[in-house]
């Protein structure tokens, strides 16, 4: 698959975007995302 974009959300908004992502940058924006989530609580 392709893309040109990817959105990322959390709680209904946009919190960051990648473009032109490979699927390795996809994989380590989820993981910063999740790490920075499990710090807020």
């Amino acid at each position: 698959s392709y893309t040109d974009r990817v959105v990322f959300l959390a709680d209904g908004k946009i919190v960051t975007e990648l473009r032109e992502p490979t699927a390795e940058s996809v994989l380590a924006k989820m993981a910063e995302l999740q790490h920075l989530s499990a710090s807020a609580l």
